[in-house]
C-alpha cells in the first residue's frame, strides 16, 4: 500500500455542481470537506492511503514515521456503500496498527468488531463538536 501525499480536496464543489453527480454523491463531497476543514483546523498532516487492491481510506492522520488515526467519510452508510467504506478503513487500521478507525457520516452512530478491528461511526456534528449538519442543498 501506499501514504500518499497531504489530500486535495479543496474547490472540488463548483467541479461538483457543474458535472452533474448526483445528490448523494454531492452531499458525501460537501461532508467530506467539511471534515477536511475540521481535520486542517485542528493542525492535522492529513494524508489518503490506498492499497495495491484499490481499498482506500479518505483520510489518515499523521507523519511519515507514524500514523494516528484513520478516517473513513460517508453520508449514509448503506447496503450499497458499507463493505466498501469498512474494507478501506480495516485496511488502514492493520496497515498501520490502529487501535480503531472512525467513520463519519451526517447522523449514523454506532460501534463494533469488524476482522477484530474497532469500527466507530460517528455524526460529523458530534465529532467536530458542532450543532446538527445541515449541508443538504
Amino acid at each position: 500500500g501506499t501514504v500518499f501525499n497531504k489530500k486535495n480536496i479543496c474547490c472540488r464543489q463548483r467541479f461538483i455542481s457543474i458535472a452533474g453527480f448526483n445528490e448523494n454523491e454531492s452531499l458525501g463531497r460537501k461532508l467530506e470537506n467539511a471534515v477536511f476543514t475540521e481535520l486542517l483546523k485542528k493542525g492535522n498532516n492529513i494524508f489518503y492511503y490506498k492499497n495495491d487492491y484499490g481499498l482506500e481510506c479518505d483520510f489518515i492522520i499523521g507523519d511519515k514515521k507514524k500514523i494516528n488515526a484513520a478516517y473513513q467519510v460517508c453520508y449514509d452508510l448503506n447496503v450499497n456503500n458499507e463493505k466498501r467504506e469498512i474494507s478501506g478503513l480495516i485496511e488502514a487500521i492493520k496497515k498501520f496498527k490502529l487501535q480503531e478507525g472512525i467513520i463519519i457520516t451526517k447522523s449514523q452512530e454506532f460501534t463494533k468488531k469488524v476482522d477484530g478491528c474497532k469500527i466507530k461511526c460517528v455524526p460529523f456534528w458530534k465529532w467536530a463538536g458542532v450543532g446538527k449538519l445541515t449541508i443538504d442543498n
